[in-house]
């Protein structure tokens, strides 16, 4: 249940500023999502690791997802007074948040708790997947967590990054493929994710 009380220091407001924020992206999902291909598991904690195309990929991932969800986000949202309340209380990490950045992270998965990452670090500029940062491939490794490796599809003809606003256009698909369990090397981890990744893009195309 959603409101279950958890362990990830979400608060009671934070959960219900989370619920009302994924209820708002109904929206979303009904002009922009065309379908959804596979499923998260349903027990335990796990990493997201999405391809990052646009603004939108963030609220389908919230959309899609049924537990709450704690994404890697850049510290220059935290610095602007009207997203940093509501960040810091749904529980998202700041990235640039010093030590206690991977004491965020590795709290939430301790505790069972869902953190969705964009191995990029940024939005594609051509619509092709980007180098991936090792970060996450080192989490998943120092916590024994897997990997869920997520595409979404279409949105670079949606909403590309030079463009100002988004296309009204039924086409987004996203892909959840099978768990990545980590080996030791974060290097071989982080291209595998991204190898995943390129394949559940091209599936179907």
């Amino acid at each position: 249940m959603f409101f279950k009380k958890d362990k990830n220091s979400v608060n009671f407001i934070g959960r219900i500023y989370y619920f009302l924020l994924k209820k708002i992206f109904v929206v979303i999902e009904k002009i922009w999502l065309k379908e959804v291909v596979g499923e998260f598991p349903l027990n335990g904690a796990f990493i997201i690791a999405a391809n990052h195309v646009s603004f939108l990929d963030f609220m389908l991932l919230m959309r899609v997802a049924e537990p709450q969800l704690h994404f890697f986000i850049k510290g220059k949202y935290f610095n602007k007074f009207y997203w940093k309340y509501f960040l810091k209380k749904m529980g998202q990490i700041n990235i640039e948040n010093g030590n206690n950045f991977l004491k965020n992270t590795l709290k939430i998965i301790k505790n069972g708790g869902i953190v969705a990452v964009f191995p990029e670090g940024t939005r594609t500029r051509t619509g092709e997947l980007g180098e991936f940062l090792p970060g996450v491939a080192a989490i998943s490794i120092t916590t024994h967590t897997p990997i869920v490796p997520v595409a979404i599809k279409n949105i670079f003809n949606i909403w590309p990054y030079y463009q100002k606003w988004p296309k009204i256009k039924k086409e987004a698909v996203v892909v959840i493929g099978e768990p990545i369990f980590p080996p030791r090397d974060a290097l071989m981890l982080t291209g595998k994710i991204k190898e995943e990744i390129e394949k559940l893009i091209a599936a179907d195309e």
